[in-house]
């Protein structure tokens, strides 16, 4: 190489050892200019939050377990608020192991109908695409969603036996990148321990993707991954359910059962709903661990099944304790 060529080739290595510093800083710089913890990013990314800054939440999922029967799922959530400031959501989930596919539909509403909300549950659809059996699920308290589902994030939280270990944060691409290391305390393998990655947005904090590889110990004693799990945040995409099964079950012009729900019947806040369901429907209430149904309106014949039954025929009241209200029995005179 002559004596230009050496220089030209010391020059080049120059100046891609300055860009290289100067794009070092600059991910540096991102990391230092906007301070958030992975506390912070938990936080903000309930889907609760999330529905503060965007008016629909799309999820998808993608994951694998070799462990788990060789177990490999792909899922969709949609979440939304609509005008009303009530909760909607949907979710498909498509599933495959060594004994077989499942096919899952499954939608959460809350309407001037269902004003405490309503969980329905499909599987499988005949070849006109319509849904199987769909199973409701009737809610005692408007909040249970807000309370049981939109608090929780999709990021490894600590606590209930969990550890986690979260890094610092650094910039890739534009993103915030969060790596973390969670371990479940006292669960049946003590070697089991999962590496996570969460990107986030550095301008809103919203997450962008996260990725999870679940590890373990093999027989030999060597540390292997055995599954991976692989998410996808998607903001303000239109709110458009695959399968509509609350709009199915209205116009299911089959046969039919109803029956009338009596919330804390004989206190104050004692009121009634009616709901109607396909015949091939099982019905279900659900609320605070307290919940009791019974036969009677003494409330002396409790259910001993969690399913509502109809044991005239097609009509049918259930009393309901929802938890939520003081045994009378139980006060002090």
């Amino acid at each position: 190489m002559n004596r230009w060529g050496l220089m030209s080739a010391l020059a080049l290595a120059a100046a891609l050892l300055l860009m290289g510093c100067r794009e070092t800083e600059k991910q540096t710089n991102m990391a230092e200019e906007h301070p958030i913890t992975y506390e912070d990013v938990c936080e903000r990314n309930t889907i609760s939050a999330l529905l503060e800054r965007h008016e629909v939440v799309t999820v998808t999922c993608e994951s694998v377990d070799s462990r788990n029967r060789g177990l490999a799922e792909k899922a969709t959530d949609q979440y939304m608020l609509d005008e009303k400031k009530r909760w909607q959501s949907w979710r498909h989930r498509w599933s495959s192991d060594e004994y077989g596919e499942s096919d899952v539909y499954s939608m959460d509403v809350c309407s001037d109908d269902v004003p405490n909300g309503m969980s329905l549950i499909a599987a499988g659809n005949d070849e006109s695409g319509v849904m199987g059996r769909i199973d409701v699920t009737v809610f005692a308290a408007g909040n249970w969603y807000e309370k049981s589902i939109l608090p929780l994030p999709y990021l490894t939280i600590v606590g209930d036996g969990v550890s986690v270990e979260a890094g610092e944060p650094y910039e890739q691409d534009g993103k915030l990148v969060f790596e973390v290391k969670s371990r479940l305390i006292g669960g049946d393998d003590d070697n089991a321990y999962s590496l996570e990655q969460y990107c986030v947005d550095p301008t809103s904090d919203d997450l962008l993707s996260a990725r999870m590889e679940l590890r373990s110990k093999n027989a030999n004693g060597e540390d292997i991954c055995y599954g991976t799990e692989q998410y996808t945040f998607d903001y303000d995409r239109p709110y458009e359910p695959e399968k509509d099964l609350y709009a199915q079950m209205l116009s299911d012009d089959g046969p039919r059962r109803e029956v009338t729900i009596v919330w804390d019947h004989g206190t104050e806040q004692e009121r009634e709903q009616n709901v109607t369901v396909p015949l091939s429907s099982l019905l279900y209430l659900s609320g605070s661990q307290e919940l009791r149904s019974y036969y009677d309106a003494a409330m002396t014949q409790e259910y001993q099944t969690p399913e509502i039954e109809w044991p005239d025929g097609g009509s049918t009241t259930v009393y309901v304790k929802s938890g939520n209200i003081p045994d009378s029995s139980e006060e002090q005179p």
